[in-house]
């Protein structure tokens, strides 16, 4: 009829299934957000990495400002490579107005890839100078 010692056998076997799988690691979600975070990461270190020893300088100027809730602010700028216009983003420690102009560092080959000097850089960066 009813045999209760393989139910107790089966149950223990699906217990033991089950915490196994519990505790396998953390949440797919948990792995995937720390993968994300670490690519973010090691991507904006490359890109600096390429814009410090690659990288061109030029002007460029201030087109909008944003202050963020932390009382940061951030600075949209615009500049142009061989006749094209440009945009990136940056955080100034210094209060700039619209119409501003600071010295921007991009890749040639992909200028979308930049940033603002002052912004990024905090002085440990310096454009060369132009030659006479």
């Amino acid at each position: 009829m009813f045999n209760l010692s393989s139910r107790r056998t089966a149950l223990k076997k699906d217990n033991k299934e089950r915490s196994s799988r519990r505790k396998d690691s953390f949440p797919i979600w948990f792995k995937l957000g720390f993968v994300l975070l670490i690519l973010g990461v090691v991507h904006f270190k490359i890109e600096d990495s390429f814009l410090k020893y690659y990288g061109r300088c030029t002007k460029g100027f201030v087109t909008d400002r944003v202050r963020y809730a932390r009382g940061t602010n951030s600075y949209y700028f615009e500049f142009a490579v061989e006749g094209k216009v440009y945009e990136g983003d940056s955080w100034l420690i210094d209060p700039a107005s619209i119409g501003d102009t600071l010295e921007v560092v991009y890749l040639p080959l992909i200028p979308w890839v930049n940033r603002s000097v002052i912004g990024y850089y905090g002085g440990d960066f310096q454009c060369p100078k132009a030659g006479p």
